[in-house]
């Protein structure tokens, strides 16, 4: 198990290529292979009457093989993301590629940058695909990143909105192979993180995992229904690790602790019939970021 020290950071500058975790299919008929980290898939990917249909059934032929790889795989509108099993891995380690077997199917990968300022205070990012920037992890008001991003191609840099302001109110451009520098410096007023899981189905069951409990939700004549049972049922064994579970209309929020925020995102994925779900985090607090050269004052 990887050591992370929260009050000192493990390096003055981190380097990382960011690769890609998320695959967007396309075409309309035929196979492809879906390799993560150097790990072909068991089952190839088929056309199945439509892209979400493929992504759905590729998922839930692959999910127990990566699971106890360590990946977790999951599927919505046509969308294959894969995401850390383990809280001290992050989207940053991810190299996930789609090889086009037969036919037209293929996919357009993407990738996702998660700084964590426990690592380091400077980040310097090689583009290897058009990447989105999430929230960091890990942090604390007041701290102070630097972000150096160096594309060597035609990539784009997404800013997670709600996450990241920008003086001006204009996200920013990264320069087409160059070098862009940025800092920013995160305001909040604590650091819980609520994720929430909005199910979607009207039948069947579905896997739901966080912190390592992995329960199975059922439906029952309503989606507000189904996450309700859930809660019921499932609600101790979630406060156990450290993460209180309620439900909403039709979800189900997962709230952290101040000692388990570090944790990777909740997963939802289709077991049988229709039922599923969709995953948004959110967390009291923002990064207010500025383009600059200059080095952070620590």
């Amino acid at each position: 198990m990887k050591h992370f020290n929260p009050d000192l950071p493990q390096k003055a500058i981190h380097n990382v290529t960011i690769k890609g975790n998320k695959i967007t299919l396309s075409g309309t008929s035929g196979t492809a292979n879906i390799t993560i980290n150097g790990v072909v898939n068991t089952t190839i990917a088929t056309f199945d009457d439509s892209l979400t249909a493929t992504a759905a059934a590729w998922v839930a032929a692959n999910f127990d093989y990566y699971f106890a790889l360590g990946f977790v795989v999951t599927a919505s509108s046509g969308v294959i993301t894969i995401l850390p099993r383990y809280g001290w891995e992050t989207v940053n380690r991810i190299d996930a590629s789609i090889a086009n077997a037969t036919t037209d199917l293929t996919g357009a990968v993407t990738g996702t940058c998660e700084v964590d300022p426990t690592k380091a205070k400077v980040w310097r990012i090689t583009l290897a695909n058009s990447i989105t920037m999430v929230r960091p992890r890990e942090t604390y008001d007041g701290d102070r990143v630097r972000l150096e991003f160096i594309n060597p191609s035609t990539y784009t840099v997404t800013w997670t909105a709600g996450t990241f302001f920008f003086a001006g109110g204009t996200e920013p451009t990264v320069t087409t192979s160059g070098k862009d520098v940025f800092e920013a410096i995160f305001q909040a007023t604590n650091t819980t993180r609520v994720h929430t899981i909005t199910l979607s189905g009207n039948s069947g069951t579905a896997s739901v995992s966080m912190g390592g409990v992995t329960k199975t939700a059922t439906y029952s004549s309503s989606l507000s229904t189904t996450a309700s049972n859930f809660v019921s049922a499932n609600a101790a064994a979630y406060l156990a690790v450290g993460i209180t579970l309620t439900a909403g209309s039709g979800t189900l929020v997962f709230t952290t602790s101040s000692t388990t925020r570090f944790m990777a995102p909740p997963t939802i994925y289709n077991a049988t019939l229709t039922l599923g779900g969709t995953v948004t985090t959110a967390m009291e607090g923002r990064w207010l970021v500025v383009d600059s050269a200059q080095d952070i004052k620590q």
